[in-house]
């Protein structure tokens, strides 16, 4: 329904969607006047999503995203309420293709811009990527290449941990941890050891 739903939006040419679908909302009971209109004003953001970042969440395929793209190349930086490019949204899905990587780190798309770029958690998608359980085969390479300076930079979930740190906690992993993420990451920035050791 949400996916069928989606793709008319893009033949329509809709810019936005109403997730309304996609994203679960709690509704509160307002204390009053101020905090009622609050409220609307948070649930009508959070009903419109870009086209190009629907169809992602979506699992929509890189076929697809490349049309929307076509028609709304603006939205390939632009972020969701959450501060999600649709670089951050793919990143954090375990499912997503890896061909995706490819159209929206594109030089006509978003290049390494996109790959630099924090959501309002204060993660890259190198960050989401490696929590959400990609391993370095799997689109976290393809990451680490573009923007190699995000190796060196922590996290933003409050826990300060490098990718390679976070790649080596269980509870970030669908399954083992996988060594070769954890080794490759660490390779591609083995000055990051000398930060957190400097006596080595």
């Amino acid at each position: 329904m949400v996916v069928k739903a989606t793709y008319q939006a893009l033949l329509q040419h809709d810019s936005t969607y109403d997730t309304t679908t996609i994203y679960n909302h709690t509704t509160t009971t307002p204390t009053d006047e101020s905090s009622h209109e609050d409220e609307e004003e948070e649930q009508q953001t959070e009903q419109s999503i870009p086209l190009v970042h629907a169809i992602i969440e979506c699992g929509g395929n890189p076929h697809i995203v490349k049309k929307a793209l076509s028609f709304h190349p603006n939205q390939i930086l632009e972020k969701d309420v959450r501060g999600r490019t649709p670089l951050s949204i793919a990143a954090a899905k375990v499912n997503t293709q890896p061909g995706m990587f490819n159209l929206l780190l594109a030089k006509d798309y978003g290049g390494r811009t996109a790959a630099t770029i924090k959501d309002h958690t204060g993660n890259l998608p190198l960050h989401l990527a490696v929590k959400n359980g990609r391993t370095f085969r799997n689109g976290v390479d393809i990451l680490a290449e573009v923007a190699p300076e995000s190796i060196a930079i922590l996290d933003g979930d409050y826990t300060d941990m490098y990718p390679f740190m976070i790649a080596a906690i269980p509870k970030y992993r669908w399954d083992n941890t996988c060594l070769n993420t954890i080794y490759s990451l660490f390779k591609m920035a083995p000055h990051v050891l000398r930060d957190l050791c400097p006596e080595l």
